[in-house]
């Protein structure tokens, strides 16, 4: 099926209000929760899925779980890091559940969006010094975008049956500035993953290339970007952007 098209908000990542003894206290519990289970699950599932190879009712059950999984729409990002282990640890049981993949890689791009980032700005620098809550956004989302990259390494040939609806969801997520450098580095090396381990022809893979680079190839011979390597203070100020709370650059800034 599609690949269900994450929402995008204009709101802002801003650092999250210190939370409250109680509040610290259940997320902390709903951490611990987590994390024992991508352990257990990281440990316990692949001989358990080999049984039910097997056994097509406890693959129905496994199943089953993975949609409980993939439903859960967690808000805190150190949650969803440890979300994102949970769905990662159950790639095993993909090659014998395909019907779930598209799921599984349409849920982390969800969760991706369940941290904003404000509108337009994914490609901007960070924020210097970068809050707490931002980094935990920053690593809850590239931790998502890494379990496309675990599926797609699990059952390359499931994803890519579906790779035009993928390329075309990131694609515009990257256009319309909802994903950062690191995360799309990590999509992209899901694509091309599935393209050459997935049956698909020289052909298709030699598309998904262009497809992938043309944007890349049609930025390096544009005058903006020629500009920002025309200077080593131009260098300076595009690749080492140090944006501080003040709107003052910090290198290559002037002062």
């Amino acid at each position: 099926g599609a690949i269900a098209k994450p929402t995008t908000s204009s709101s802002s990542s801003s650092p999250s209000p210190s939370p409250s003894p109680a509040e610290k206290e259940r997320l902390d519990y709903q951490a611990v929760l987590l994390e024992t289970a991508a352990l257990l699950l990281s440990s316990t599932l692949p001989p358990i899925v080999e049984i039910a190879a097997s056994l097509p009712p406890l693959a129905a059950g496994l199943g089953q779980l993975l949609q409980t999984v993939l439903a859960a729409k967690l808000k805190h990002p150190r949650l969803i890091s440890l979300h994102a282990e949970v769905i990662e640890a159950f790639r095993c049981l993909l090659p014998l559940r395909p019907d779930l993949v598209m799921p599984a890689v349409g849920a982390c791009l969800e969760n991706m969006s369940l941290i904003p980032i404000p509108e337009g700005s994914g490609q901007a620098p960070p924020p210097v010094p970068a809050p707490p809550f931002w980094r935990l956004g920053f690593e809850a989302r590239l931790s998502m975008a890494n379990a496309v990259l675990g599926l797609a390494k699990a059952c390359p040939s499931t994803v890519a049956a579906h790779l035009p609806d993928i390329v075309t969801r990131i694609a515009m997520m990257w256009q319309s500035g909802q994903l950062r450098h690191g995360e799309l580095v990590l999509l992209h090396e899901g694509v091309m993953t599935a393209a050459t381990n997935g049956g698909c022809g020289a052909d298709v893979t030699t598309q998904l290339v262009h497809a992938i680079f043309a944007p890349v190839a049609e930025a390096w011979t544009s005058p903006t970007w020629r500009a920002k390597i025309a200077t080593p203070q131009a260098f300076l100020q595009a690749f080492l952007p140090l944006e501080s709370a003040g709107g003052v650059g910090g290198v290559g800034g002037s002062g």
